[in-house]
């Protein structure tokens, strides 16, 4: 039996002092989350660790930026992902950061937001690897 290699996913909680986090909204053009709200985050590049492509898809997505030592591992996921592929995501926190959040990927259809359990009813729906990291989050459970 040959291995399996897994694609390998970075996601960032951006967390505020107020308990909302930091995310994106997609528009219906998304083509993995048409209409959804998802965590910071993408796919790894070549020959990054993962800690690298967090901090890289946190600035390339929303313009803020973290300092490598405010980055703290959250958990380890593995979920399907819409097109059926299993992946493995490793999803980090962090409560420090410098920067306004922005669309700083005009060209792509996505836009941040704060996300609260509270503001949930007035957003999109998250995407289906969302829930569980923002829930666990922002409920203050343990990882």
């Amino acid at each position: 039996m040959s291995p399996y290699l897994s694609p390998a996913n970075v996601m960032v909680l951006v967390q505020r002092d107020d308990g909302r986090v930091l995310a994106v909204r997609h528009n219906e053009t998304s083509k993995t989350s048409p209409n959804q709200v998802t965590v910071v985050g993408g796919k790894l590049e070549q020959g990054e660790f993962v800690h690298e492509g967090a901090l890289r898809e946190l600035t390339e997505e929303t313009g803020v930026h973290v300092a490598a030592e405010d980055l703290e591992f959250c958990q380890l996921v593995h979920y399907r992902s819409p097109d059926g592929v299993r992946v493995i995501g490793t999803v980090f926190t962090a409560q420090r950061w410098r920067g306004e959040p922005r669309n700083a990927e005009p060209h792509k259809p996505a836009d941040p937001v704060d996300r609260s359990r509270k503001s949930a009813s007035r957003l999109p729906p998250l995407h289906p690897a969302g829930p569980g990291q923002l829930h666990r989050r922002t409920a203050a459970r343990p990882h």
